[in-house]
């Protein structure tokens, strides 16, 4: 498989030393994880997801994924993995584990949370089934021999447009305040940063009683912290979010990140 990249390119023109645009997931298992077994199940699971198995490349007709034989690797430790270097044989994913948890490093410019949802689904279902040594339900499973689905690799930005098109969705226009106008405040070698763990059961009831979703309460949280800061401005914070839009665009089981910003005027004065 050779592919040109479209949608791909912004992440990648972005991507710097300083902010390679990775991610990574963490799974908490209530077992240690046997290594032998993992590397079975995420073979399997590669296998229903051959357009993961791929690797940057450049050429005279710019950049594109091309078919990487090399397995997905699947590494014992914690740290994070340099993606698409030799460590990896070029992979954009990688696979590491350390005491019962189960770690996944991916590119951005390969898929984002929503795409790599399916395969978590599929790794689990591969890995708990051979594990613990039971036949699991396959319902909603992307098992290795299942056909693709449709759209799941397609990207509809390379088609044809229609002839006749709706206008196009207006922009925020409307003043706010900016932190870039002296607002921000630099990182200093010394800083001191703190880093907030929530339970996740315990921020969902939070988000439910308070009528709002993780990504509402999480931009009210940082208009506040805004408005604390500069407590004279006197425009509207706004929160820019991004929307998943497989759905709304008729494509939900594409793969590839596919999203919308959504601006969020808030008032917390």
């Amino acid at each position: 498989m050779k592919r040109a990249l479209y949608s791909e390119i912004r992440t990648i023109y972005e991507t710097s030393e300083a902010d390679p645009h990775t991610y990574r997931l963490t799974i908490k298992l209530k077992d240690l994880v046997d290594g032998a077994v993992l590397r079975r199940a995420v073979d399997l699971t590669m296998q229903r997801y051959p357009y993961f198995c791929v690797r940057l490349c450049a050429g005279e007709d710019g950049l594109y994924f091309e078919d990487n034989p090399e397995p997905v690797p699947v590494l014992l430790g914690k740290r994070r993995i340099v993606l698409g270097a030799e460590e990896t044989s070029g992979h954009l994913m990688a696979f590491c584990y350390w005491k019962n948890r189960l770690y996944i490093d991916v590119y951005h410019g390969l898929t984002d949370g929503g795409g790599i949802g399916p395969l978590i689904k599929t790794l689990l279902y591969y890995y708990c089934s051979m594990y613990y040594g039971v036949q699991l339900s396959d319902e909603d499973i992307r098992l290795a021999d299942s056909p693709m689905l449709p759209g799941e690799w397609e990207d509809p930005a390379l088609k044809k447009l229609p002839a006749e098109r709706t206008g196009l969705v207006t922009k925020w226009q409307q003043p706010a305040f900016q932190l870039e106008n002296g607002g921000i405040v630099h990182m200093m070698p010394d800083a001191l940063v703190y880093n907030l763990r929530i339970p996740e059961k315990a921020f969902m009831r939070f988000n439910i009683s308070n009528d709002g979703s993780p990504a509402t309460i999480t931009a009210l949280l940082l208009a506040r912290a805004i408005d604390t800061l500069h407590p004279e401005a006197e425009l509207p914070t706004v929160i820019a979010m991004c929307v998943n839009q497989r759905k709304a665009l008729r494509h939900p089981s594409r793969i590839r990140a596919w999203w919308e910003t959504c601006a969020c005027r808030i008032w917390t004065r």
